[in-house]
């Protein structure tokens, strides 16, 4: 359902936002626009893929919306939600109880940034009562943004929840 126009547009779009697009060797930008075309995805500003150039190499990274996205293409999910804790919030995972997660939101005081404690992600599947649930601290997703390419720069510096959640 991509038109090679539409794609075209969506990809002459992220080359503009990142000029360093345009060093990667077109083999490399080509097989990127091509995996994302076939994913049904799309690298613009939604947040459901990204063309990343590491050097001479452009790699198609799928955030955690095109992941989710994908997800529910298939017939078995029913529902997904991916939740930010923050620093005062009441948070209590059970594992055995149902629900698995107690999590009440604390309102936001002002302008007060309150700082991430955890991620969690709720699934559930279509015929099954019991969701699947998930939870990491700041730390395990801290120790996973260390092993990764690019956790000095990019979506790690610009949008860290974003990357949690994924």
């Amino acid at each position: 359902g991509i038109t090679a126009e539409r794609m075209t547009r969506v990809v002459l779009t992220a080359m503009n936002k990142t000029p360093k697009l345009l060093e990667c060797t077109k083999e490399s930008l080509w097989e990127s626009v091509l995996n994302c075309a076939s994913l049904g995805l799309f690298p613009d500003a939604l947040g459901r893929a990204y063309l990343v150039p590491y050097g001479r190499d452009c790699q198609l990274i799928i955030g955690y919306k095109g992941l989710v996205d994908l997800a529910y293409r298939s017939d078995r999910i029913a529902s997904i939600q991916l939740v930010v804790v923050r620093q005062g919030d009441f948070f209590k995972r059970e594992p055995l109880a149902m629900p698995p997660i107690q999590h009440i939101i604390k309102e936001a005081e002002g302008d007060a940034f309150r700082l991430m404690t955890h991620v969690y992600s709720v699934v559930y599947l279509k015929g099954c009562a019991n969701p699947s649930v998930d939870v990491m601290s700041k730390r395990e997703v801290d120790e996973i943004k260390a092993r990764s390419k690019t956790s000095g720069s990019g979506p790690w510096k610009t949008d860290y929840e974003e990357m949690a959640k994924k």
